[in-house]
């Protein structure tokens, strides 16, 4: 096992190394922030040396990832004095205690060291750097060598990920403008190309690096790290319009040299060749990519919820960059639906004493969430049939129960469990014997992750879920933070009643009373979406439309609809009416 201590664990780039170094049982690793602390995040002053020379001592690690530093081109600009403070002399005192504990430095440098002109670079190639902050980083990196020969410089371009607020990187601060061109034009820099890197690949590169320097003889001292697809900010920009569902037609590309004297210049191509560190054969799992612009008079075909490029944990493909870095639990309490909200949990979608819905007008989702831990979901969805196109399923279910939440891997999930036979679901089948089958359900969801997030074009709190296998559900957006739900005690326990037997234990075969009591109204055949005795004649209507009041029979006309919801294990229904099946069935 090695000692891995973090400079700047609580940036965008610390953040991603930190959680990238902890899920790995190898490496035992602290990080050091100013103004934040956290999980293995200690409060530390790196521009004090007695400070930072006290932790160093302590802890002895064998390498220390220097990730600390001014980066921001414009800033740097206006308090050179401190830029230069913080990125070389700091970045020697760094590189000096490293070496007094014999442990290895990897120094976080930039492409803005070289002058653009004459891309790919290598990491021979002279630098000649534009501005402060790329002629600073180049003084660091001369700094760290000098006090510790046991130093790694690794140069990266404009980084990107999973943000505390858009202004945190330099690709991510483009959303703003672009949400910003809705109101009024807005120009883009149509001139620099730029090589967006993600950096939870940064950090498993780091995390290579880091094994390999603290044992090896010969260290390379310069490597260069990069994604290969370049963009301006305007084609980065028509990128998020596309996600987003802006139009570009208020995006403008600025093809004009900066002006003025707080302008500040940066070079046109600073793409960096990743040869010597393929060269050393280091086991990198690179996960995330940017999306691919496949022209900039062609938008890409993106969906708002497909958005692994904006801060997505490369191991699950998250929402949106929107999303805070860490979420809380309190933030899934309340109401939450798909869509258009058509479909919502509470009154007016099912009376589960009478086993009957209201069917919506719109297919969708709700689920509810409580503080105290019961929740109440709600769905609407159609399954189609490959093999008869006509026989196109309508299944509503409704259920409740509890759930909690737990650890999944390095991210929190949460698990449902449904009050049993209370669940309700019907299904509504042209080409069945019977055209329209009510029953009992009860299945569990595990959710291996939520994700809470402020919709940027809705403006509104959203909600995502992934599935058991880590597939993206549809985003759910909040209808109310006070949780419009049913009673969320057991009906069974309410409603039921057990034949008379001497035992206490269910009975196969047992019809509660309520059942009992449906199954003798007439009145049911003619109820909304129940069953009737005539040949039929409801309709779904196209694409998550409409079920109609309609009759049962073989006769129920299905015009289209391309939602799907598998459903097994239903009993055979009498053609001459309706029958409510005891049996649960299974909801895939």
């Amino acid at each position: 096992m090695i000692k891995v201590l973090v400079t700047g664990a609580t940036g965008l780039l610390g953040r991603a190394i930190m959680h990238n170094l902890r899920a790995d049982s190898s490496v035992q690793v602290l990080g050091l922030g100013y103004s934040r602390v956290g999980e293995g995040v200690i409060k530390c002053d790196i521009t004090n040396h007695d400070e930072l020379k006290g932790v160093v001592e302590h802890h002895s690690p064998d390498v220390i990832i220097h990730a600390a530093a001014e980066r921001r081109p414009d800033v740097a600009a206006n308090d050179p004095a401190a830029t230069e403070h913080l990125n070389v002399a700091v970045s020697a005192n760094v590189a000096g205690l490293a070496r007094s504990v014999n442990a290895a430095l990897i120094y976080i440098s930039t492409d803005y060291v070289f002058d653009g002109t004459k891309p790919p670079y290598e990491v021979t190639d002279t630098p000649n750097p534009l501005n402060l902050y790329g002629k600073t980083k180049l003084a660091g990196e001369k700094a760290v060598h000098e006090n510790n020969q046991r130093s790694i410089v690794v140069r990266v371009p404009v980084l990107y990920g999973k943000v505390e607020n858009n202004k945190e990187s330099a690709v991510t601060v483009l959303i703003d403008g672009v949400k910003d061109s809705l109101n009024a034009p807005k120009k883009f820099e149509h001139l620099s190309k730029r090589f967006p890197t993600h950096v939870e690949n940064v950090a498993q590169a780091l995390n290579a690096l880091s094994k390999w320097v603290s044992s090896a003889d010969n260290i390379t001292p310069i490597i260069h790290y990069t994604s290969t697809e370049g963009y301006t900010k305007y084609e980065m920009a028509c990128i998020f319009a596309d996600i987003l569902g802006i139009p570009r037609n208020g995006l403008i590309a600025d093809t004009q040299e900066p002006q003025g004297a707080a302008a500040v210049s940066r070079p046109k191509d600073c793409q960096l060749s990743r040869n010597k560190l393929d060269d050393l054969n280091l086991d990198m799992k690179e996960d995330v990519h940017f999306v691919r612009l496949r022209s900039v008079s062609e938008p890409s075909t993106l969906k708002i919820r497909d958005m692994k490029l904006l801060g997505a944990a490369a191991a699950a493909a998250a929402v949106a960059l929107f999303a805070p870095a860490y979420a809380a639990e309190e933030d899934i309490y309340g109401t939450w639906s798909s869509g258009s909200g058509g479909v919502q949990t509470g009154e007016g979608f099912c009376t589960p004493q009478e086993y009957s819905f209201n069917i919506p007008n719109t297919t969708g989702t709700s689920y509810s969430f409580t503080e105290d831990g019961y929740y109440e979901e709600a769905s609407y969805k159609f399954r189609s049939n490959a093999t008869h196109p006509q026989c196109i399923q309508a299944v509503l279910t409704w259920q409740h129960g509890t759930y909690e939440f737990y650890d999944h891997e390095d991210m929190q999930g949460i698990k449902t469990t449904p009050f049993s036979a209370d669940g309700r679901v019907q299904v509504e089948d042209p080409c069945a014997a019977s055209s329209n089958i009510l029953s009992t359900t009860s299945f569990n969801h595990t959710f291996v992750k939520y994700l809470p997030f402020d919709d940027p074009v809705k403006n509104i709190k959203a909600l995502q879920l992934y599935d058991f296998d880590g597939s993206e559900l549809a985003p759910l957006y909040l209808i109310s933070r006070q949780p419009n739900m049913l009673p969320t005690s057991p009906i069974s326990t309410q409603y039921s009643k057990r034949s008379k037997r001497s035992t206490d234990e269910p009975v196969e075969g047992d019809v509660d009373a309520d059942m009992q009591n449906i199954l003798a109204t007439p009145s049911l055949e003619r109820r909304k979406g129940g069953g009737g005795k005539g040949g039929g004649g409801g309709r779904v209507s196209s694409g998550g439309g409409r079920v109609s009041s309609g009759g049962a029979g073989r006769g129920a006309n299905v015009t289209s609809g391309n939602h799907s919801s598998a459903v097994s294990n239903t009993l055979p229904i009498s053609l001459a009416a309706l029958v409510i099946v005891a049996a649960s069935i299974a909801i895939v």
